[in-house]
């Protein structure tokens, strides 16, 4: 059995592998979004070209709002992990980590809690980015329908 530390740092690397995993999965489903919100425009769009009507013009605004959140959720974002590796590494063969393994432990740990922190806020803006990207999807579907029946 390890120390509290060691404890420690598995619990909080298990955190962040699933933070890292929040975000590809948030990656993944803005691209969904994105996809389906052009195969809807591409869909009703055509039938608008000779009469565009405001729920028309407003379904191409939706669109254009939507597929910019999309776009933030797809973007690469600073996911802090293993910034101070290389440190800990330095620290581990300047001090003798055999000897001194629960204080690199303790070292790697407050690190690592101050990384969930960091994360924790940018995963919260790519999550909103992602629900308002449904939405909006959904907002889009309501405005061509409206579009296509009036036309």
């Amino acid at each position: 059995m390890g120390t509290p530390a060691d404890l420690l740092v598995e619990h909080l690397r298990g955190k962040l592998d699933g933070q890292l995993s929040a975000l590809e999965s948030a990656r993944t489903r803005a691209a969904v979004g994105l996809s389906v919100s052009g195969v809807v425009a591409g869909l009703f769009g055509p039938k608008l070209l000779t009469s565009p009507n405001n729920f028309g013009r407003a379904a191409v605004a939706s669109l254009f709002v939507t597929g910019l959140v999309a776009i933030y959720g797809l973007v690469p974002h600073n996911l802090t992990l293993y910034a101070k590796g290389g440190e800990w590494l330095k620290w581990a063969k300047d001090n003798n980590a055999e000897d001194r393994q629960p204080a690199l432990a303790l070292t790697m740990a407050e690190d690592m809690a101050g990384w969930y922190g960091k994360n924790s806020k940018m995963l919260t803006r790519v999550q909103w980015a992602l629900g308002v990207t449904f939405l909006g999807v959904a907002v889009q579907l309501v405005l061509w329908t409206f579009a296509v029946m009036l036309a």
